[in-house]
């Protein structure tokens, strides 16, 4: 509403009492004021149609802000599940459940949630350019992580993201270069947005599985990986295997060596390599025979009696470098 329009209506507001002015409230002064803000404005002496309340009840109406929508059931399962991981990365480590520290970390994650959904919401759809773009980017980031160079490979799959994060795999496939970097909270959060994306990818729950197995925490692998996958496929032999040795670790941690945590048994894809499959040394892609037992039959893992540490000798970058190439054929 313009300036002359409220001035108009306010003149008008103290002409209609000026007759008949409030108690301890002089009428002349207010015939007085009436006619300096008419005089000031350039008003016409007829007033206006619209009265000051009328304004004031028009600006009440529509400054009240609109009731929140009810979340839906997936909102929260949704909302829940993050909490959950932010949880198990150790993100309220130190405060008690009902603090005021509490209550603010919790606020700031749910923030942080909502703000992503809403990034999300808002963002136009890519477009066929941006999606030949994206894959292109992701054909460049799988050849990256091939040929053993991590870094390039998260590069070109966040640029892809960037293009078109309508696509789960981009997301996996990010996961996976930072697990062979043992960067396993980042592959937390990266499976975590390519189950948001796409919540029947099983892939991105088991190597999500894999991840929190490797941080030493069955529990949230059972809880926030494995239980899901198997709610989208029952009947999955992979989710299976390795809910069952994430239940052993969780019922045996004391007793649960290193290695038995560290790894998941899903071959890599063509989209995505996997998570280091168990009994391998870490650091090795997925798709690898587990040698780990090899070096057992020349008297251990030692190299005793003179044979090679083969443990050592996998964990060599060139070999991972050799072992990657001949592992897995990258789309």
């Amino acid at each position: 509403m313009s300036d002359h329009a409220i001035a108009q209506a306010i003149v008008g507001f103290l002409n209609s009492v000026v007759a008949a002015p409030p108690a301890g409230v002089d009428g002349d002064s207010l015939s007085v004021a009436a006619e300096c803000i008419a005089d000031a404005f350039g008003l016409a002496p007829e007033t206006s149609n619209t009265t000051l309340r009328d304004m004031f009840a028009a600006s009440a109406s529509t400054s009240a802000p609109a009731a929140a929508p009810e979340a839906s059931p997936q909102h929260s399962e949704r909302l829940q599940a993050f909490l959950d991981n932010v949880a198990a990365q150790g993100y309220f480590a130190g405060v008690e459940k009902g603090t005021p520290e509490y209550a603010q970390r919790e606020a700031a994650a749910i923030a942080k949630f909502e703000a992503r959904l809403a990034a999300a919401a808002n963002k136009a759809p890519a477009s066929e350019a941006d999606k030949a773009k994206a894959a292109a980017l992701k054909a460049e980031g799988n050849a990256a992580l091939k040929d053993g160079r991590f870094d390039d490979a998260i590069a070109k799959y966040t640029a892809a993201i960037a293009a078109d994060d309508s696509n789960a795999v981009y997301f996996a496939n990010r996961a996976a270069a930072h697990a062979m970097k043992r960067d396993h909270d980042a592959v937390i959060e990266d499976c975590e947005r390519a189950v948001a994306v796409d919540p029947t990818y099983t892939k991105a729950y088991r190597r999500m599985g894999a991840a929190y197995m490797a941080k030493g925490n069955p529990r949230a692998a059972i809880d926030n990986a494995y239980n899901p996958a198997l709610a989208v496929e029952p009947d999955s032999e992979l989710t299976l295997t390795e809910l069952a040795k994430a239940q052993a670790a969780l019922s045996a941690a004391d007793a649960a060596s290193p290695a038995a945590s560290v790894t998941s048994a899903e071959p890599a894809d063509a989209a995505a390599p996997g998570a280091t499959p168990a009994g391998m040394p870490a650091g090795m892609p997925a798709g690898m025979p587990d040698l780990s037992n090899l070096a057992s039959m020349f008297g251990g893992a030692g190299g005793a009696g003179g044979a090679p540490d083969l443990s050592s000798l996998m964990g060599n970058p060139m070999i991972q470098q050799m072992a990657s190439q001949m592992a897995t054929s990258w789309a």
